[in-house]
């Protein structure tokens, strides 16, 4: 990691080892990088740059909650993750940014997959459709909170829809879907084939 860098571009890289090691359950790595976190959000505040402050807050809030996640506290987990989407949403996206490299609120929708709440989860999935179309991880949350939900038109709807704007075979959940997709293909019914590799 570039020391030099800025501290809201460092901040993505410690939200990425705060979030891996508190979902593999190493929580002792997962604490240091929200410690560096808070750091760099002390830093970017006391530059009086409230948008990037509030940017790193979202992401120490978003460590905040796979470490109550692995801590099995599923309720501050929930709050921690739902603030963090909440804030994230408030604001404006920066002119010379991309978004957030992902989103909180699809965060939210794989915490509540793994607490086994589907129907939430799919309504987390689509609210980040609504503002990123066809984004490869919303897609497929949302076909699988659909699928454990019952609601198989709509998990095959987003399992097409995965699979039409994807290209290659190397992500397992590209696989799956196409597993899922033609397991409720009807006979005699000729799917479009999928893009070649480019």
């Amino acid at each position: 990691m570039r020391e030099n860098a800025v501290p809201w571009a460092q901040a993505i890289t410690w939200t990425a080892v705060g979030v891996g090691a508190a979902r593999s359950g190493d929580q002792q790595r997962a604490a240091e990088a929200k410690q560096s976190l808070q750091r760099l959000y002390d830093e970017t505040a006391k530059r009086n740059n409230a948008y990037w402050a509030k940017q790193i807050q979202v992401q120490i809030g978003e460590v905040d909650a796979w470490m109550y996640q692995q801590d099995a506290d599923p309720t501050k987990a929930l709050t921690a993750m739902t603030t963090a989407a909440e804030l994230e949403e408030s604001m404006d996206k920066h002119a010379v940014t991309p978004g957030a490299v992902v989103p909180a609120r699809e965060m939210l929708g794989q915490l509540y997959i793994e607490q086994k709440h589907p129907e939430e989860a799919l309504q987390a999935f689509q609210a980040v459709l609504q503002v990123a179309p066809k984004r490869f991880n919303a897609l497929y949350g949302a076909a699988m909170a659909a699928d454990s939900a019952g609601k198989t038109q709509d998990a095959t709807r987003y399992f097409k829809e995965l699979i039409e704007v994807s290209v290659g075979n190397e992500r397992p959940e590209l696989a799956r879907a196409r597993i899922k997709s033609a397991s409720r293909t009807p006979k005699g019914v000729i799917q479009r084939a999928s893009r070649p590799p480019q």
